[in-house]
């Protein structure tokens, strides 16, 4: 049993190109430690490779949902851990799609 949330949830989708070679959970895993104790789920939706990605590379893109159950995320909460990803994302060799 687990109680309802009392605060609002933020859901941020991160598509990014890496090595075709890189494993998704490497990604997952910079996602996690990015986001932290805010990280409430990450799914992955989408891998491409074909015609619109360079060769070598693939395509990958998480929805990630962060909530606090201590009170309403302030957008510096936000964005501190959106940089951490971006950050943990790019020492794993992967960058943002724009």
């Amino acid at each position: 049993y687990k109680p309802l949330p009392k605060f609002p949830a933020v859901e941020r989708d991160y598509a990014m190109l890496c090595s075709a070679e890189t494993p998704v959970g490497i990604l997952q895993k910079a996602i996690s430690n990015g986001a932290g104790r805010l990280l409430e789920s990450i799914e992955l939706f989408d891998v491409y490779e074909g015609e619109q990605i360079p060769q070598g590379k693939k395509s990958v893109a998480f929805s990630v949902k962060l909530r606090s159950m201590e009170g309403t995320l302030t957008d510096e909460q936000i964005e501190n851990a959106n940089s951490k990803i971006v950050a943990n994302l790019s020492k794993a060799g992967a960058e943002l799609r724009k």
